[in-house]
């Protein structure tokens, strides 16, 4: 077993998670290993990926899914950040999850994805003066 591993498993244990979620755990590297058609001992942070295994892994990841284009590591970290920005995701959270240095760099996933700005609330809307509501919406009386 990997010194990863067995921190992982020591980890689980001390935080008294429930056997099911250990057996899943071990299960998942399994199926992991499985994929590389590895023994779950050779899997670790010990042997990184290379890039030819991760473009392996988002190919065979897009056939499965039934994608004909081409997918890549890089399509996929795009999909990954766009997702998590439509999901209502703040831009510093997802700076730190894709690893980017500058702000700058996360930006450009807010050039692709449009539909959260129209989702946003205005808080003009939710203003109420004496009860009455307003809106940027015209009466359908309004007289110009």
């Amino acid at each position: 077993m990997t010194s990863l591993r067995q921190r992982v498993l020591n980890e689980l244990q001390r935080r008294n998670y429930s056997a099911e979620t250990t057996r899943g755990y071990i299960h998942a590297i399994k199926q992991f290993a499985d994929f590389f058609g590895k023994s779950p001992e050779t899997c670790g942070v010990e042997q990184p990926l290379s890039d030819h295994t991760i473009w392996y892994i988002c190919s065979e990841a897009a056939k499965r899914a039934g994608i004909k284009k081409t997918v890549g590591a890089h399509t996929m970290r795009y999909s990954f950040a766009t997702t998590l920005m439509e999901a209502g995701t703040d831009l510093r959270t997802i700076q730190l999850l894709m690893g980017h240095a500058h702000l700058e760099h996360t930006m450009v996933y807010l050039r692709l994805s449009q539909r959260h700005l129209h989702a946003a609330p205005n808080p003009l809307d939710q203003i109420t003066v004496g009860g009455q509501s307003f809106s940027r919406k015209r009466p359908e009386n309004y007289q110009a």
